[in-house]
């Protein structure tokens, strides 16, 4: 008999949390030194128009806006693609244990990077270079 799993208001208000946390952490993390509550004052008044006390500096506005919230939902959009690879993988051969290494494609990539590279067959097709098209052929 399968297990169902429902997941309730708590752990989904939880992860709701936990997401925000790490996206301002993650703002907050660079070269620029931003403090937390400039970066909440940004979001705050370009998200939802609230216009907090905090004063913005323009700079870190364009940062903030421009290079790591685009990096933060980049990762978070990565992130959740593997997970659904991951899982995928595990639903189709029905094993808990499933992943790209056990099963063989991780060395296939591996190994049509190889050939790409030894070959010097380092072309670009648009956005599309011939090394990641190797990495797709040869999974």
């Amino acid at each position: 008999m399968e297990k169902v799993f429902k997941y309730s208001n708590k752990s989904i208000i939880f992860s709701i949390i936990l997401v925000l946390i790490s996206l301002i952490i993650s703002i907050s993390i660079g070269a620029a030194e931003i403090s937390i509550d400039e970066i909440i004052g940004i979001l705050l008044r370009e998200f939802l128009g609230y216009h907090s006390n905090a004063e913005i500096n323009n700079i870190n506005k364009i940062i903030v806006l421009e290079w790591r919230l685009p990096r933060f939902c980049l990762g978070f959009l990565v992130g959740a693609s593997l997970a659904i690879a991951g899982c995928g993988f595990q639903g189709v051969f029905k094993n808990p244990l499933a992943d790209p290494f056990l099963l063989g494609s991780a060395a296939g990539a591996g190994l049509g990077v190889t050939l790409v590279i030894v070959n010097d067959l380092n072309y670009s097709f648009g956005i599309i270079n011939s090394v990641q098209l190797g990495a797709f052929i040869g999974a």
